[in-house]
């Protein structure tokens, strides 16, 4: 069952080619602050990967440690390392002193610098400190691996697994937790679980932070099934699940349809000692909007707000979509005044989403009101608003007013795109301007953006619709030429 982790973290791992960030370089000074890292975010609450020691372990270890070395210590638990270079000098003045600092010094400096997230930078100072001969420990190669996992490199950090293997260390919980982490950011789920796995034959018992960084994964991936078999695992287990845990399930089930189930998971929540946060409550009205059970999202909402959370930005957002498609459009615009007025800032997805709400439900003369106003407020419209704004124009027989907004794009600093020409050729069919159209199309094939299957039915239809039935098969040839299948209004 575990051939394949086997097979990586007991082979030799020095057959696998080191990246630079592994090989050795005696010039310290040279170490340059890694690139920034996109990174995958999750809603796991970050924990520690080096178990720090005790307040008195601490302290009675002080008293061994020289003058310098407890500043360098001081200024590691404190956080106020803030620059790399500062990690540098203290580093180069460690390796000179005689004698040496314990390994301790050097992990709490390597955690200072994995803090500034240059995590290339931990190699080369990790190759100097065993050069001169100070032995790591397994909470050095926990603070390595970590950083090969933030740096996506994973496979290094099985080949440093390898290391404390072949050293005679034991791997501890966080060894794995990191592997485990690192392995699901990367979308290896089913190698995630291989890993955990060779974490409980190896006698590491897994923690509720292992499980929720597997359920996580499993339910991003669209791994339901295999998310409550593991919830209902550590149940079993006796690992209490927490409100990490219940937030991921929720968000799990939301995201697969199954409302009724997460509500119910979220109600059990207070039987079991645990507050809702603000994730909870968010996820179970974005939910309950995709379901168009505004009603309920709405009892929710104000639920959350009785418990003194907070709604934010994203919070009303949410909401405020989900009553615009429900076509309730008066209590989306309540609630967007109510937002502005707790001093929550709409952006311009609140702004779009509003927008959207307005257009589809004919008030056009708000939609330009709203959009001057967005403007004035300093939010800065996208190609999506202008788009949202000239579909309107459009529908409601302003058709001077939408060319000219359309006009104006280039000098915003956007580029049109194949849904704004499209929304373009669409409003000039209706107006019964084809030849206008026919122009546009043409325009935007110039100007690099290619139409796609709905533009090309939209002019067809717009020619049919004028008893042009010769340029309609003009279009549909062009169409079938790209290999765009007709839909079936069109057939």
């Amino acid at each position: 069952m575990n051939h394949l982790l086997i097979r990586r973290i007991t082979s030799s791992h020095s057959s696998l080619a080191k990246p630079p960030f592994l090989e050795h370089n005696n010039n310290v000074n040279t170490v340059q602050q890694s690139p920034p890292l996109i990174l995958i975010t999750t809603r796991i609450r970050r924990r520690s990967y080096v178990s720090p020691s005790s307040k008195f372990e601490f302290i009675k270890k002080r008293k061994k440690k020289t003058q310098f070395e407890i500043q360098v210590l001081d200024q590691c638990v404190s956080g106020q390392i803030k620059k790399l270079d500062d990690a540098l000098g203290y580093f180069d003045k460690l390796v000179s002193l005689n004698p040496l600092p314990s390994i301790e010094t050097f992990n709490h400096l390597f955690i200072s610098i994995s803090k500034l997230r240059c995590h290339s930078s931990v190699f080369p100072l990790y190759n100097k400190m065993k050069w001169i001969g100070i032995q790591p420990n397994i909470f050095t190669f926990n603070i390595l691996i970590n950083s090969c996992c933030q740096l996506r490199g994973v496979n290094y950090g099985f080949c440093l697994f390898g290391e404390i293997l072949k050293r005679g260390y034991h791997p501890n919980i966080i060894t794995f937790n990191t592997l485990v982490k690192g392995v699901c950011v990367q979308g290896m789920n089913r190698f995630a679980l291989q890993v955990f796995d060779k974490m409980t034959t190896s006698g590491v018992s897994p923690t509720v932070f292992t499980y929720n960084i597997l359920i996580d994964s499993m339910y991003k991936q669209g791994e339901m099934e295999e998310a409550k078999r593991l919830f209902e695992e550590m149940i079993k287990l006796g690992k209490e699940p927490d409100v990490i845990t219940f937030n991921s399930m929720i968000d799990g089930l939301c995201s697969t349809g199954k409302i009724d189930e997460a509500r119910k998971l979220f109600d059990s929540m207070v039987g079991k000692g645990l507050e809702h946060d603000l994730y909870s409550f968010s996820v179970l009205i974005n939910g309950y909007c995709k379901k168009f059970k505004v009603d309920d999202a709405l009892q929710l909402f104000e639920k959350m707000k009785q418990k003194g959370i907070k709604p934010t930005q994203v919070t009303y957002t949410t909401l405020l979509d989900g009553l615009c498609r429900a076509k309730k459009v008066t209590i989306a615009r309540s609630l967007l005044l109510e937002m502005e007025s707790t001093g929550v800032s709409p952006n311009i997805v609140t702004y779009n989403a509003m927008l959207d709400g307005l257009c589809k439900n004919g008030h056009i003369d708000e939609v330009i009101e709203l959009f001057q106003s967005m403007k004035l407020k300093g939010c800065k419209a996208d190609i999506h608003t202008y788009g949202l704004v000239i579909d309107g124009l459009f529908k409601g027989g302003k058709y001077e007013d939408a060319k000219k907004l359309f006009h104006e794009i280039p000098n915003q600093g956007l580029v049109p795109n194949v849904r704004t020409y499209t929304i373009m050729i669409s409003g000039m069919c209706r107006e019964g301007n084809l030849l206008e159209a026919e122009k546009l199309i043409f325009e935007m094939e110039r100007n690099g953006c290619m139409p796609n299957a709905v533009t090309c039915e939209t002019i067809i239809k717009g020619f049919l619709e004028r008893k042009d039935v010769e340029k309609a098969k003009k279009f549909l040839q062009i169409m079938r030429q790209r290999n765009f299948s007709p839909s079936n209004s069109l057939i």
